[in-house]
């Protein structure tokens, strides 16, 4: 048995090590060439995104790393330039600009650089994240995965929508994960503030990457800019820094991520297919893993939900322009703007309830009785410290100004017991 011992590690080890030969051997060739064409990719300094960045450097691409830690990004970017090699004809060319998807306010700094500075964007990228991270939050007050994998991203995109179009044919790539077959978007606690799951909160935001990028491509039909997502598989990178593993058990952990994960050049590869090849050429709105569309979950099709995760969260990353007063037109203004505004006192509970009567009162044109009994039903006294509440209560008084109903001072009246409820 002792002897046999060597010969049967012997031989996993070759097995293991064809079986990598021929994964690598398959995996499909790049996209033609990418001179001329400009490249954003979030979280480029390590990982998937530095191996996305390498190999559409080659492709002779301008490649710009957005990336939180400056310093490690340029280290990053010397090592990617030695690797790939100078060119005379100056083709391919790395680009470091900081950003901190953790903030809002370095986001929209990215992103008004970018403007000034690029005069176009053919592929953007949307590859950093966060994994399984304790509970913490961002600058701007949302929980940590929520706030990096989805809102981050979700405003970058959105304020570089003018540029893509203008660029068109232009292609957006959104990286999301096998995981979000395990998540679920609960609008009732976005912020994870009732309870946190980091495993769930990780898997959550995946699924609204998926939901966003499919929105997103519903909205783009016929601008010419392309937007899919995709999972790279299991890979070994970074991102699982914050999961603990027992010391004893991290060299068997070392050795079968080894044998099985993918390496960040082999996870990147559905990224960089996406980001040049001419097979995806206007297609729009799918899902990808290893280079080929895969088929989702009923949940992450469902087009309801995508459209309210995006109302909420322009609402959250302040999309929707505030207004300072809104023009009343009745005789019971103040009673009115009372009932909607109530000077901070009436909160929503994370967003629900905007999300609801915006798309019902705009899309489906519900009944005045139907919109108050959402209203009995989904206003709430939640904290005042939430940074949601203030921007949910003026973008909804923004979009019933725009409306002007005129049931808002009758359903006062009808209604009145509903409105005794909702006032502190």
């Amino acid at each position: 048995m002792a002897a046999a011992l060597p010969a049967l590690v012997l031989g996993a080890g070759l097995l293991v090590a064809a079986w990598r030969w021929l994964r690598g051997a398959a995996r499909p060739g790049r996209g033609g060439s990418m001179r001329g064409k400009t490249v954003i990719i979030t979280g480029a300094n390590s990982g998937l995104g530095r191996a996305a960045a390498a190999e559409l450097l080659r492709m002779r691409a301008r490649v710009i790393m957005g990336c939180r830690d400056r310093a490690r990004a340029e280290r990053a970017a010397r090592e990617i330039r030695a690797e790939v090699g100078e060119r005379a004809d100056g083709a391919g060319e790395l680009v470091v600009r900081e950003l901190d998807l953790a903030s809002l306010r370095s986001v929209r700094a990215f992103c008004h650089r970018v403007l000034q500075e690029e005069s176009r964007l053919d592929v953007l990228i949307n590859n950093a994240g966060i994994f399984q991270c304790p509970y913490m939050k961002t600058e701007d007050g949302f929980e940590m995965q929520f706030g990096v994998n989805h809102l981050g991203h979700f405003l970058l995109t959105n304020l570089l929508l003018g540029l893509l179009k203008n660029s068109a044919p232009s292609r957006i790539v959104v990286v999301s994960s096998k995981l979000y077959k395990y998540g679920e978007i609960n609008f009732d606690d976005l912020n994870s503030e009732i309870s946190y799951n980091k495993s769930f909160c990780y898997s959550r935001s995946k699924l609204a990457n998926i939901l966003f990028a499919r929105e997103l491509a519903r909205r783009l039909e016929g601008t010419g800019v392309t937007v899919n997502s995709l999972h790279p598989g299991i890979v070994r990178t970074n991102l699982g820094r914050h999961v603990n593993i027992p010391l004893l058990a991290k060299p068997l952990f070392n050795l079968v991520s080894w044998a099985f994960f993918k390496t960040p050049l082999e996870g990147a590869q559905t990224s960089i297919y996406l980001a040049s090849s001419p097979d995806v050429e206007g297609v729009s709105g799918k899902y990808f893993g290893d280079c080929k569309e895969e088929e989702l979950l009923p949940k992450a099709m469902d087009d309801l939900v995508a459209r309210k995760l995006w109302d909420i969260s322009e609402v959250m990353v302040g999309l929707l322009k505030k207004k300072a007063e809104v023009k009343e037109k009745t005789k019971k203004k103040s009673t009115t703007k009372f009932i909607f505004y109530s000077s901070g006192r009436v909160y929503f509970k994370h967003g629900t309830l905007f999300a609801a009567v915006e798309m019902k009162v705009r899309e489906l044109q519900l009944s005045s009785d139907a919109i108050w009994q959402m209203l009995s039903l989904r206003m709430v006294f939640t904290n005042p410290n939430n940074p949601v509440c203030g921007s949910i209560v003026s973008s909804l008084i923004v979009q019933l100004s725009w409306l002007n109903p005129p049931w808002l001072t009758q359903g006062y009246q009808q209604h009145s017991t509903i409105v005794q409820q909702l006032v502190v």
